[in-house]
């Protein structure tokens, strides 16, 4: 049987642009830690959605459906004790699950605020190496 780790795993948050083939473009979440990693790609009505809603809770069925991972939908759950992130057919019938710290939510949602210029249609800014700079940010806002 494997052992536990006796050590916390280190989460790693990365949100980058992304177009499909049809041109739309996308968020990419990328969660990892070092035993996995894992990607979701989120719509601008998506991202908005997180941005300004709680996931619910799974225990009163209150999931949130946002994103796709592996060509399933990806659900969103929060509770006092994790941010649970379902992949699959269904929050009931899910495929493979993520339980991260709730605080996770908030680095996510930072690092997906840094993409609405993106998903509003402006370019990565110059030289765009995975962190938006700010004013980048700010010129959403204007």
């Amino acid at each position: 049987m494997p052992s536990t780790p006796t050590t916390p795993l280190r989460w790693s948050i990365c949100c980058n642009p992304f177009s499909e083939s049809d041109g739309t473009q996308l968020a990419s979440l990328k969660v990892g830690c070092d035993y996995y990693e894992f990607n979701v790609f989120l719509t601008q009505k998506e991202v908005d959605y997180l941005l300004t809603n709680d996931p619910g809770n799974w225990a009163t069925r209150s999931s949130v459906q946002a994103g796709y991972s592996a060509s399933s939908k990806v659900y969103w759950c929060l509770d006092e004790k994790s941010l649970s992130i379902l992949i699959g057919a269904g929050d009931e019938n899910w495929d493979i699950a993520f339980d991260l710290p709730t605080t996770t939510l908030a680095q996510i949602r930072r690092d997906l605020r840094g993409l609405l210029p993106w998903l509003a249609g402006l370019s990565p800014p110059e030289g765009y190496a995975g962190h938006v700079p700010e004013h980048y940010v700010e010129a959403e806002r204007e």
